[in-house]
C-alpha cells in the first residue's frame, strides 16, 4: 500500500509562510500513511523542483524510513516551473535520497516518453512513469492543450466552462469552507467525491 502526497497549490518558493504551510500538510499526511501501514510514500504531480524537494525532505523526516517515490508533472515546456530540466531535477532528487523519480500526469505516453528517456540517462535508480491516456502530440503535448478536431477549440475549455458554472452556483449557496493546517479549503464537492470513493469500495 502506498501513502500519497502531492502538490499543495499553496507552496511559493521564497515565501516562508507558504513553505511552512506546505510542510505542515506533508507532515500530517505522511504521518497518517505511516500509522496506516503504508509500504512506501508517493509524492507526485509537482511543477516546482523546490516543492518536490520539500516533500522528499518531509518523507525522510516523518516517513519512518519508508521508500520515497517522487515525480513531476510536465506542462507545456520541458522544464520545472522554477527552471530546471526534468533530467536535472530528477537527478537532484535521486542524489538527495529519493528511491524512485520520474513523471506523472499531464502528458500522454508519446510526449512523456522522450523526457523519460532523458531522465534515464542521468539517473541510476528506478524511474517511474504514469502518463494520462490521451494521444498527445509534440504540438499539443499535454491533455490540457489538446484541440477538438471539429471545432478547433481546446477540449479543456469545456471543463473550464463547467467550472465557471459551478462557481456561479457556489456563490448562491452557504459557505462550506473550513481550514486545515491554516489553509482555506472548500468542501463544496466533497460529498460527491466521498460517494464516488465509497461506491468503488475505497
Amino acid at each position: 500500500m502506498a501513502g500519497n502526497i502531492c502538490n499543495t497549490t499553496v507552496f511559493q518558493k521564497g515565501n516562508d509562510t507558504a513553505i511552512e504551510a506546505a510542510r505542515a500538510m506533508f507532515k500530517e499526511q505522511i504521518e497518517w500513511a505511516v500509522e496506516s501501514g503504508a509500504d512506501y510514500i508517493v509524492a507526485e504531480t509537482f511543477s516546482d523542483y523546490a516543492e518536490a524537494e520539500l516533500a522528499l525532505q518531509c518523507i525522510k523526516l516523518h516517513g519512518n524510513g519508508l521508500p520515497a517515490v517522487v515525480s513531476f508533472i510536465a506542462h507545456g515546456t520541458d522544464t520545472t516551473a522554477d527552471g530546471l530540466t526534468f533530467p536535472e531535477a530528477c537527478k537532484r532528487l535521486e542524489e538527495a535520497g529519493a528511491d524512485v523519480v520520474g513523471l506523472n500526469c499531464g502528458r500522454g505516453p508519446k510526449t512523456m516518453m522522450p523526457l523519460i528517456n532523458e531522465i534515464r540517462k542521468v539517473c541510476k535508480g528506478p524511474i517511474c512513469m504514469l502518463p494520462v491516456p490521451y494521444r498527445t502530440t509534440p504540438d499539443q503535448p499535454t491533455m490540457q492543450s489538446l484541440m477538438d478536431p471539429e471545432t478547433g477549440t481546446e477540449l479543456n475549455e469545456r471543463e473550464r466552462e463547467r467550472e465557471r458554472e459551478r462557481e456561479k452556483v457556489s456563490q448562491t449557496q452557504p459557505s462550506t469552507k473550513f481550514t486545515m493546517t491554516g489553509i482555506p479549503c472548500d468542501l463544496q464537492y466533497l460529498p460527491n467525491t466521498l460517494t464516488t470513493l465509497f461506491s468503488k469500495g475505497l
